[in-house]
């Protein structure tokens, strides 16, 4: 599946799954109890603009809804991915950490079913680095090569930045939830360059998608 599908097709499955499990049965258990705590475990999908598109990586999230209503979360993210050029294995290194706090207003859908939407802040720690390379300079009277080594820069920062989401869950037992969400990021960063003075300005702003698992507590 092509990286530019995987978004849309996520969101899809997930509305289709919130939207049957809200006709779900009574039970004596039900995702819309407040006073509520979990944490979570989730695949993540982003792109980070200058800093790389299409990085997969994993979250971790702490859950807090303290009334049926409203929901808050703090956010842990690693994202690190290495693109090869012309099938190299020492390809363009990109990593990203993101720590994040977000709140949401959530409607719930029955008893087992619930949508949400909302915003947060983070820090980002994010870096690029691009490989060391011998490339070919030019031939000496002999016909030997004589070669050049480039690359092995990194752009590497520190930032702060903001982002919107909309989710839903399904809750499958009394303590599992399963929870997914589209988000889009807006963070702009001053990067250093290794070997060249000054900052340079690089936008990282990109949407998101994730979808994972919670466990109450």
């Amino acid at each position: 599946m092509s990286m530019r599908l995987f978004p849309a097709v996520l969101f899809l499955a997930l509305a289709g799954l919130v939207s049957s499990a809200s006709s779900a049965a009574n039970a004596p258990w039900g995702a819309n109890r407040y006073d509520t705590v979990g944490f979570g475990v989730s695949g993540e999908w982003r792109d980070f603009g200058d800093f790389g598109d299409s990085v997969g990586g994993i979250g971790l999230r702490g859950v807090w809804q303290p009334v049926s209503w409203l929901a808050a979360d703090a956010r842990f993210a690693y994202f690190e991915r290495t693109k090869g050029e012309e099938g190299r294995w020492d390809g363009v290194r990109t990593r990203v950490v993101p720590l994040e706090a977000a709140l949401a207003g959530v409607l719930p859908l029955g008893e087992h079913a619930a949508l949400f939407a909302g915003g947060g802040v983070g820090w980002y720690s994010l870096q690029v680095r691009s490989p060391k390379r011998d490339v070919l300079k030019e031939r000496d009277e002999e016909g030997r090569a004589v070669y050049e080594r480039i690359g092995g820069v990194t752009k590497n920062t520190d930032a702060f930045g903001g982002f919107v989401f909309a989710g839903g869950r399904v809750e499958i037992t009394e303590s599992v939830w399963l929870a997914g969400e589209i988000r889009y990021t807006f963070l702009s960063a001053d990067c250093t360059l290794e070997g060249v003075d000054g900052k340079v300005k690089a936008d990282a702003d990109g949407v998101g998608v994730s979808a994972g698992v919670v466990f109450g507590l």
